[in-house]
């Protein structure tokens, strides 16, 4: 039986926002994190992408400098509610260049390919993990 989905995820998210980033009721409203959650797309979010699904404040609230103001984000979906995040947030728009766009994605999707065994390894195996939560495990 399937319990609740499991989130690993690796991100550089600067330490102001790591509590709020951290915080799974957040989750579930943010544009970025429920395209992640359903799709296997990387998306290339900035201010447009949170003012697309109406929450232009809460973004301009969460980030007074702008230190992620922009990112690519994608997640891999496994067996078992499994799902690795891999996030790169910028103080920068991401680059306009479609071909070093296109590097960029693959090189992460590259990345997260080869990173999402190293977390799963070190997770307590299924039936031991209700009773530990890892520290990079989150559950939504």
């Amino acid at each position: 039986m399937l319990g609740e989905a499991e989130f690993i995820t690796v991100d550089n998210t600067p330490r102001a926002y790591l509590e709020s980033f951290q915080n799974r009721e957040n989750w579930r409203a943010d544009p970025v994190m429920q395209h992640c959650k359903r799709h296997s797309m990387p998306i290339i979010w900035g201010q447009q992408t949170y003012v697309a699904k109406g929450q232009g404040d809460k973004w301009k609230k969460s980030r007074p400098d702008s230190a992620i103001a922009n990112g690519i984000a994608l997640a891999l979906h496994m067996p078992e509610g499994r799902h690795f995040f891999l996030g790169v947030d910028r103080d920068q728009p991401v680059p306009l260049d479609k071909v070093e766009l296109t590097r960029v994605v693959a090189d992460l999707q590259l990345f997260a390919v080869h990173a999402q065994d190293a977390p799963f390894e070190s997770s307590p195996p299924p039936y031991t993990r209700a009773r530990h939560s890892g520290a990079h495990a989150a559950r939504t």
